[in-house]
């Protein structure tokens, strides 16, 4: 049995985040210069439509640009945070240089990265595909900061339905490649207090050893998941009975898929510096070639999708991680938002959201045993007690 979605949104959590939100207010309401977030381009990603929603609601709290990449010497770091969002071509080396120089000067980045190309489309017309990888030649980078993302598309039982066709109608299947994360770190404000995030064809994320970077798993999957290495074989019979996994099969739990990294970087360049001397001779860069970041961060996401809205055939812009299908909008919006708001925090206002509030409702049942002796102490204590001092004085 896939499991069903279940309520996920804790009360207690709109409790939890009222200091933040006040706080939050208060800074807004009190700063002078909004930050500066920019959308990366130039490695076909996902076009301005295709992130519309999530750039309308940032717009509210930030100055929004887009940079073409390809088309610039360098980034500059007046931009708070660059968002790279489904890169689908290869990065050049003059491309992945001015992408570490910008973080070495302090920059911050957030990547959602799509190792292999799997797309829910190529199955409307044949019925199956195999995944290829995508060539982004940006994965040995990462690894460099801290971070190697996979090669391959995790299953999990604990997924979104899609619509698939059954006689002369249409029911509702569970698609294993679609997880829905529930798997947050509590304890860190990006993640605390948000709802279940819906992720489609995502892959897991392995952490690399690199001194004096802070590694923390923000997302992570089901105790009911695995992975398939790409290449892999998709098709729709997944979704019949007799074609689904054992439950012995699911043996790759709490799969990471978002990781934010922490600290003082190495560059990626460090092992050729013959390179990123001619690029800086080029005027590459931010400026002299740095070999080590000031203390900065970055958050690498295994799914470009995480992102992207769904825009229907009209140009009709659906909101982040709505599922017409499940009826339901998934955290989607608001764990991107958290991360762009961690990213260009600079004064701790973040950590409030990780704060727990234990609420202790009144016990219902005693109340309705000694209602009346508690109206009669509530109304009829303090009108005896008035006429008691008047009568005094």
């Amino acid at each position: 049995q896939v499991q069903p979605l279940s309520p996920l949104y804790d009360p207690t959590s709109a409790i939890s985040l009222l200091e933040y939100k006040f706080s939050k207010s208060i800074r807004l309401l009190s700063e002078t210069k909004r930050p500066d977030i920019a959308f990366i381009e130039g490695q076909n990603e996902l076009d301005t439509l295709e992130v519309q929603d999530i750039a309308i609601s940032l717009s509210e709290l930030y100055n929004m640009y887009r940079i073409d990449l390809p088309n610039s010497d360098y980034i500059d770091t007046l931009y708070d945070v660059v968002v790279i969002a489904k890169p689908r071509s290869a990065f050049s080396e003059e491309d992945k240089y001015k992408l570490d120089q910008y973080l070495m000067y302090g920059g911050r980045i957030l990547w959602l990265i799509d190792p292999v190309i799997a797309e829910f489309d190529s199955l409307r017309s044949t019925g199956e595909f195999t995944s290829v990888d995508y060539p982004l030649d940006i994965m040995d980078q990462l690894i460099q900061y801290g971070a190697r993302v996979n090669n391959n598309i995790i299953q999990d039982k604990q997924c979104s339905h899609i619509k698939v066709p059954y006689g002369n109608t249409f029911q509702d299947r569970p698609w294993l490649y679609n997880p829905v994360i529930t798997g947050f770190n509590k304890q860190h404000p990006i993640s605390a207090n948000i709802d279940a995030v819906e992720a489609k064809f995502v892959s897991s994320i392995d952490t690399t050893a690199v001194p004096g970077i802070r590694k923390t798993i923000l997302l992570t999957t089901s105790a009911n998941s695995r992975f398939l290495m790409s290449p892999a074989r998709i098709n729709y019979n997944i979704v019949q009975s007799q074609y689904m996994p054992t439950d012995e099969q699911f043996n790759k739990p709490n799969l990471p898929v978002a990781v934010l990294l922490e600290g003082e970087f190495p560059s990626a360049f460090s092992t050729r510096k013959p390179t990123a001397k001619a690029m800086e001779r080029r005027r590459l860069g931010n400026g002299p070639y740095a070999e080590r970041s000031i203390p900065t961060k970055q958050i690498v996401v295994s799914d470009g999708d995480m992102i992207r809205n769904y825009v229907d055939a009209d140009g009709k812009i659906y909101p982040l991680g709505a599922n017409n299908i499940e009826r339901y909008i998934f955290g989607n919006k608001d764990f991107l938002m958290n991360c762009i708001e961690y990213l260009t925090d600079n004064t701790g206002l973040m950590e409030t959201r990780a704060k727990e509030v234990k609420l202790r409702p009144i016990d219902k049942e005693q109340v309705e045993a000694n209602r009346t002796q508690w109206q009669l102490i509530n109304i009829g204590a303090p009108v005896l007690l008035i006429y008691l001092f008047s009568g005094i004085y």
